[in-house]
């Protein structure tokens, strides 16, 4: 069975998220889309897949090969097969690294349903793809509803069915709708916090630690995929409060029963031995400071003595994590790269007995640094983003 998977705006960190969940490496890939082979004796359900993930927009079923002479045949016998075609059905046409006519395409498809007595609307865009939001709120997940997606490999035209999509309007309210947001330690994205939390590999009663965790962010996520041993900390008393209020209003909003909350503390990330016993953590998830937030018009030297001042509370951290991280544990763990410049402290880490994962070296950004980046091209402080392996 082959299910397709629409990547989110960062295809190479939502693929390596993929590769994590699924727990597999048999997928081909295209541009802006993944399609993995899954076993038959899996059963995968696209909606818990879908809502374990940050980094993909959509989960479908690869349903047949087809050719555009086909389409319209081959959508509509998926109407006709998989709908409740008693009431006015909806469909829509969604494309990735292919262009044809959509809309003669679409009018094809309505024809030939009015042929079989099948009443239907076109749901329709500007672009060659639904957005998460049309899909949903247009009630093609329904029994009465379908986005067909055309997936074009090299010479392989392929056609499915999404089955789910991301939930955009949870991602957004437990980014906006929290009780307690700080622009110095809680922007962190949602999505973000979950494609790391996935890539640390852990099992849901693993213990994992966000030691900078400042309003909570990787610490919601992570009670929300059913880590029970979640714990965070932070040296300012604030942002504990904070993270205490966010935990609290989620487990009030969540329509998922939590079964418990994380552990908090007050605690310096350069001292977390004196507050955690030694070898008692399996995975470290975390977005340290990334130092101040208005260093756009600053001078190159400027740049560069907070670039020194983050490489020393970066390794300084480091020499903690290796106290309490269990042998073979994993850091995930976001570094700033401000206005091009990098933390040159790849070497040290090294030395203290980390190395990049390399399970992902043919999906790294910087193949050099074996990380991923994420920002905007005109963005002042990006994201990089490492997998360490404790060896």
């Amino acid at each position: 069975m082959h299910y397709f998977f629409i990547l989110g705006n960062h295809p190479r960190l939502s693929l390596a998220e993929l590769i994590c969940a699924l727990k597999s490496r048999d997928y081909q890939t295209e541009d802006g889309f993944a399609v993995f082979e899954i076993e038959e004796k899996t059963v995968l359900n696209p909606s818990e897949v879908q809502n374990r993930l940050g980094g993909t927009v959509k989960v479908g079923q690869v349903v047949k090969k087809t050719n555009f002479g086909c389409l319209a045949d081959d959508v509509g016998e998926i109407i006709k097969n998989q709908l409740n075609i008693k009431q006015k059905i909806y469909f829509g046409l969604s494309a990735y690294n292919c262009h044809f006519d959509v809309k003669e395409a679409a009018l094809t498809i309505k024809i030939k349903l009015k042929r079989l007595e099948i009443a239907s609307r076109w749901v329709q865009s500007r672009d060659l793809a639904l957005s998460s939001v049309i899909v949903k709120t247009n009630k093609l997940l329904t029994q009465r509803g379908l986005e067909a997606v055309i997936l074009k490999f090299k010479n392989d035209l392929m056609l499915g069915a999404t089955r789910a999509v991301q939930p955009f309007d949870e991602f957004s309210n437990r980014d906006y709708g929290r009780p307690a947001r700080d622009i110095r330690s809680g922007m962190l994205p949602p999505k973000i916090a979950r494609i790391m939390i996935n890539l640390s590999q852990t099992d849901k009663n693993a213990a994992i630690l966000d030691p900078f965790c400042g309003s909570g962010t990787i610490l919601q996520e992570a009670i929300l995929l059913g880590y029970e041993q979640a714990k965070g900390s932070d040296i300012s008393q604030k942002a504990i409060e904070d993270a205490s209020d966010n935990l609290q209003w989620l487990s009030r909003s969540s329509a998922k029963v939590l079964s418990c909350l994380p552990s908090l503390a007050v605690a310096d990330a350069l001292h977390l031995s004196q507050k955690f016993e030694s070898e008692s953590i399996d995975a470290i998830v975390t977005e340290p400071y990334l130092g101040p937030p208005n260093l756009a018009s600053e001078s190159p030297q400027k740049i560069k003595k907070v670039i020194d001042e983050l490489s020393v509370l970066y390794l300084d951290s480091f020499t903690e994590f290796s106290k309490i991280l269990k042998p073979e544990g994993r850091i995930v763990i976001i570094f700033p790269v401000i206005k091009g410049q990098n933390l040159n402290i790849l070497d040290q880490i090294k030395k203290s007995g980390f190395m990049p994962d390399c399970q992902f070296s043919n999906l790294y950004d910087d193949s050099a640094r074996q990380s991923f980046l994420y920002g905007r091209p005109d963005q002042t402080i990006k994201r990089e983003i490492f997998v360490f392996k404790r060896v």
